[in-house]
């Protein structure tokens, strides 16, 4: 059982758009979305359903890294 892979998502926000804009999005096209850049706070889903929140960091050779700050 701990072999199993789990899927993991990483939200770091969302918008709504209509279809007829979603077809106007092309290379460089930039969609805001509903945080401010102070809040790095983001989602983390496991299996599709919401199990904690965390922060956005820069590990070794600039990766992005998530320090879990709260198990909902």
């Amino acid at each position: 059982m701990i072999d199993i892979d789990l899927d993991l998502t990483f939200v770091l926000g969302s918008t709504e758009m209509s279809i007829k804009e979603v077809l106007g999005l092309g290379r460089g096209a930039v969609i805001p979305l509903d945080k401010v850049i102070e809040d790095e706070t983001v989602s983390i889903f496991i299996q599709k359903k919401l199990y904690a929140r965390g922060k956005i960091g820069v590990g070794s050779k600039d990766n992005l890294t998530v320090t879990i700050t709260e198990i909902l």
